[in-house]
């Protein structure tokens, strides 16, 4: 791979940073954000989290009956999904239903950032 094709890459990486950013700089407080209860009888029949997101179809398909996936852009669409799975992930980790609204921003980026999460968040069956 040529060092244009780096450049390109990780230019096109810091501007999805920078929009996934953007979405969560409305208020700079750091609120606690609580899992509602349809999404915790969710996450309960999902399988345990991995570094390979196997449990991202399942949780796709479980909130696609409350979101319609084709309101939002791609762009849009995967930080909710990223959002979805640090929540999932936080809750089957810690016991807890609540995060602060900061660390949900921080991970959301990093997931977002992750090549398995896009492979598979490619994969995700959409009605375009």
């Amino acid at each position: 791979m040529g060092n244009q094709e780096k450049r390109q890459k990780r230019a096109k990486l810091k501007a999805k940073q920078n929009r996934v950013a953007k979405q969560f700089s409305k208020e700079s407080t750091d609120r606690v954000l609580c899992v509602s209860e349809k999404m915790l009888e969710l996450f309960k029949t999902l399988p345990t989290p991995d570094s390979s997101f196997a449990y991202l179809q399942p949780l796709f398909a479980g909130v696609s009956q409350y979101v319609d996936p084709n309101s939002l852009t791609d762009e849009d669409l995967e930080v909710f999904v990223a959002s979805l799975v640090v929540q999932f992930v936080h809750w089957s980790t810690s016991g807890s239903d609540a995060i602060a609204e900061s660390e949900l921003h921080r991970m959301t980026v990093f997931i977002c950032s992750r090549p398995e999460f896009q492979a598979q968040f490619a994969l995700l069956p959409r009605n375009t």
